[in-house]
């Protein structure tokens, strides 16, 4: 229901090149062995030279304390639900001075998802393909 993606790195006028959104790849540049760059819709948004270039790629790992730390992840004993998610959402944001009315069913109130997505908006792309929310489904 929130859009959720990783944090921009490198030279802050760089972070955001115009006409970026979900829809864009980056690939080498054909005019620069070296160089890559980014495109949307065929459009090249940016060039960016092979010293400038960072490609993060993200894995997880699961590390433990102990067998106890370990047994309580793969038992799910300290697993949060969907209630106590939502009561922490409300309680940050009433910490934060936001007013809104509580619901009573936060999941499928569009009103609360909608605040919940203005309230903790980081900047999400402009165009999302249709077929991107299908698959997302």
């Amino acid at each position: 229901m929130m859009f959720h993606h990783g944090q921009a790195t490198g030279p802050v006028a760089m972070r955001k090149p115009a006409g970026l959104d979900i829809s864009s790849i980056f690939g080498p540049d054909s005019e620069d062995p070296t160089g890559w760059q980014i495109e949307t819709f065929g459009k090249v948004n940016q060039k960016i030279a092979a010293p400038e270039m960072r490609f993060l790629v993200h894995w997880g790992a699961r590390l433990f304390k102990d067998m106890a730390d370990f047994r309580q992840t793969y038992e799910h004993s300290d697993d949060i639900d969907a209630e106590l998610a939502s009561g922490m959402l409300i309680e940050d944001m009433k910490a934060r001075g936001v007013r809104f009315d509580v619901p009573t069913d936060p999941l499928h109130d569009n009103a609360f998802v909608g605040l919940l997505s203005q309230v903790y908006d980081i900047g999400g792309p402009t165009n999302i393909p249709a077929d991107a929310l299908d698959e997302a489904a």
